[in-house]
């Protein structure tokens, strides 16, 4: 009698397929995300949110006005203007002050243009992740399989995500906010009003609710994609173990 050879099906390799709607949806959600955190980050940057109101002149700026007034101070052409106004040696304590807190903008601008190009290559990741959803499907199945996203890739990932140095950006920007507060309060700072707008800043206009409420869709994007990839986790290490998905 022939000897009859059983082959594997291949149903137990197409497992991954009845989560590639999740994954999909996580594509979606991650985009979604991305373009929530970039919208905000730019009307944080450029929309006037701040005020500053002296008597009858009431003036708005913007962070990005301060980065300008900041990186002017320098490359010397603000110690040159309080120079003149001020007539005296002060201008040249107040510019080197400034050029130390001028770092912590530096260091900023350079953080969140580090964070944006990581997140536009995240967006276009999720791009193909939706054009090619099987074969984005079976790669995080693979992962998840395998325990490779615990690895340290994941850990790397983790700390250095496009959300993080987007946040330390905006940590660094609030350093220079404090300092600079912080400094004008000590004696004789008047004449250094033209290096910083916060030295006197009054109070935050209305229009601070349109950066924040993008932040916060993209946190509840985020938070949402965190919770459909931990569910989808949860479903594949059950089938490893051979868990009831009832229990």
């Amino acid at each position: 009698m022939e000897e009859v050879q059983t082959v594997s099906t291949p149903a137990t390799n197409s497992q991954y397929l009845k989560y590639s709607g999740s994954f999909k949806k996580q594509c979606v959600l991650n985009i979604a995300a991305g373009i929530c955190i970039l919208v905000g980050t730019v009307l944080l940057l450029f929309v006037p949110i701040f005020k500053i109101d002296a008597l009858l002149i009431s003036v708005e700026f913007s962070f990005f006005d301060e980065i300008k007034l900041a990186f002017s101070g320098l490359i010397g052409s603000g110690a040159a203007v309080a120079e003149v106004s001020s007539g005296s040696g002060a201008a040249d304590g107040y510019s080197s002050v400034f050029m130390i807190y001028g770092i912590f903008q530096i260091f900023a601008v350079i953080m969140l243009a580090i964070g944006l190009c990581c997140l536009l290559a995240d967006v276009i990741k999720s791009c193909f992740g939706i054009v090619n959803a099987d074969t984005y499907a079976i790669t995080q199945y693979d992962k998840i399989k395998t325990r490779a996203a615990e690895g340290k890739g994941r850990r790397f990932g983790r700390y250095y995500s496009p959300a993080s140095f987007m946040v330390s950006g905006i940590m660094f920007e609030v350093l220079y906010v404090v300092y600079v507060k912080i400094f004008s309060n000590m004696l004789g700072v008047g004449s250094a009003y033209m290096y910083s707008n916060f030295l006197s800043v009054t109070g935050v206009s209305w229009t601070i609710i349109f950066p924040f409420l993008f932040i916060a869709a993209y946190v509840a994007c985020w938070a949402l994609k965190k919770y459909m990839f931990g569910q989808v986790k949860t479903a594949i290490l059950k089938e490893d173990y051979q868990i009831s998905t009832n229990t």
